[in-house]
């Protein structure tokens, strides 16, 4: 199993260090609204699991009104990037300006789980993996979880103390 997950990891190096990929790297992909969140302008912190140092378990978004805490099951992969390189990367002009964004998007068409299905050889299927963006006015994580995962999520609304 560890050697499938150097193939996957060394997989999505290669794709996102390769620029004629990147730049179709979001053109092709769909982003459907997952949940049912609030637009706000939400800070995020990421948080690793208890057992290893590489693997992402929890991000907690913090808005002007609510946070969101996202705990995530074992993830085949995930990348987290500055918002303002992923935009100038991936040409998204509408993730330039930082306005309010809804905070969390299913993407279908995923050039991401495409590019490690080619690479693991064959040993996953595109139906087999969902991809889940995660959009803060600071980071962007894109993530890959197992079909019919669950993504346990916890709202809070933000007391005005709670605010910088």
């Amino acid at each position: 199993m560890s050697d499938i997950l150097k193939r996957i990891g060394s997989a999505t190096r290669s794709f996102i260090s390769d620029k004629s990929r990147s730049e179709k790297y979001v053109k092709n992909e769909k982003c459907i609204k997952w949940g049912n969140f609030f637009e706000d302008r939400y800070e995020s912190e990421a948080e690793f699991s208890e057992n290893t140092d590489y693997e992402l378990a929890t991000i907690f978004l913090k808005g002007s009104k609510h946070s969101l805490n996202l705990k995530f099951p074992f993830s085949h992969c995930y990348q987290i990037m500055d918002r303002r390189i992923f935009s100038i990367f991936c040409q998204t002009s509408h993730l330039n300006k930082l306005d309010k964004d809804y905070p969390i998007y299913r993407i279908e068409n995923s050039s991401l789980i495409e590019y490690i299905i080619h690479s693991s050889g064959g040993l996953l299927e595109k139906n087999e993996l969902e991809h889940y963006r995660v959009v803060s006015s600071n980071l962007i994580f894109d993530i890959i979880l197992c079909q019919g995962e669950e993504i346990q999520v916890n709202i809070d609304e933000v007391e005005d103390s709670e605010l910088g």
